[in-house]
């Protein structure tokens, strides 16, 4: 049986770090912090209808964004579904910024890699030349589909958890 991507990179002399540091991300239409004490007895519907799999509960019971399989599509059915009106339309967009760590990344290291810019549906991750990735922020919709792809955990949230 052959390696995936991911576990043949991580073969490569440790490039991807042994543990993850853990990143709350709050789902699209999210409010203040204080409002996510709503959400410890609720059921979470939100998890349910999500169409990309990407809401799950954290330790304190409270949704969270976890894009390390996915990205959001900005459907708003989490929106729809959340009783405790917790997460509103008029909450917002994802808060967080999407960066990419030169010392991780295989092509900012001489590596042809265009992990992070294939699944790009607003075409924000620009390369100079083959090795030097670049988001666009004034493209990018945070969606986080670029996150979970890569190989070597490069692409990183920042900002607003």
């Amino acid at each position: 049986m052959g390696l995936d991507r991911r576990s043949f990179f991580s073969t490569l002399g440790g490039l991807i770090p042994e543990e993850k540091p853990e990143r709350f991300i709050r789902p699209p239409g999210s409010g203040e912090a204080s409002d996510f004490t709503r959400c410890q007895s609720c059921e979470a519907p939100c998890i349910g209808v999500c169409e990309t799999a990407i809401i799950r509960m954290d330790e304190a019971h409270t949704p969270v964004l976890d894009f390390s399989q996915n990205g959001c599509t900005y459907c708003g059915e989490c929106i729809s579904a959340c009783p405790n009106e917790v997460i509103t339309p008029g909450g917002g967009a994802v808060r967080m910024h999407i960066a990419i760590d030169p010392l991780g990344c295989l092509a900012w290291n001489g590596t042809i890699c265009s992990s992070c810019k294939d699944p790009c549906r607003e075409n924000a991750i620009k390369f100079l030349g083959l090795y030097r990735p670049e988001i666009d922020i004034s493209r990018c919709t945070n969606c986080g589909f670029c996150i979970g792809v890569c190989p070597t955990d490069a692409v990183k949230t920042e900002g607003m958890l």
